[in-house]
């Protein structure tokens, strides 16, 4: 077979036929094709997310410092401070390892610092908290590590569940 495929695409809004892209191609001879081309229809795509959240209580981050590790339902907690040399003093760090990966994480702390979200083991992403807020970004985040001033408030850490859903008539 000889020759190419040639293609036109034409956006289109209209009130007779429904919002899309009309494809207008011509095939190299002798291949069968429509003469009038196709139609690609536009359809909106929706990802539906559920945010799932846990918060981490001043008692739960006192019992996580004291014991170094603390299991809760939602995956592991590690508790330590920010400089070994000195243990008693803040700021701390957290490590939380989510037992359910997420691709946004948001973590909520008045007392929050910065935050790092790491997948496979290398950090994705950084933010400063603002406005005692940060949102990670990434693919399947799993570890996140937490710099808080201090453990007198709680953490919450929100992780947004997708739903994939299908196209829609």
């Amino acid at each position: 077979m000889s020759g190419a495929f040639r293609f036109h695409a034409i956006s289109s809004l209209g009130d007779k036929v429904p919002d899309g892209i009309h494809l207008l191609w011509s095939p190299p001879y002798p291949t069968g094709h429509a003469i009038e081309g196709y139609r690609i229809q536009r359809r909106d795509s929706q990802r539906e997310a559920e945010e799932v959240c846990f918060t981490l209580s001043p008692f739960e981050l006192d019992r996580a410092r004291r014991q170094g590790f603390l299991r809760i339902t939602e995956g592991d907690l590690w508790i330590g401070p920010h400089d070994p040399q000195t243990p008693d003093n803040p700021p701390w760090v957290l490590r939380v390892e989510i037992n359910d990966p997420a691709p946004v994480v948001t973590i909520t702390s008045p007392n929050g610092i910065a935050a790092f979200a790491a997948t496979g083991g290398k950090v994705s992403d950084a933010q400063l908290f603002s406005s005692g807020t940060c949102r990670l970004r990434g693919h399947d985040i799993a570890t996140l590590w937490i710099v808080v001033a201090d453990l007198a408030n709680a953490v919450t850490i929100c992780r947004d569940v997708v739903f994939e859903t299908g196209w829609e008539d």
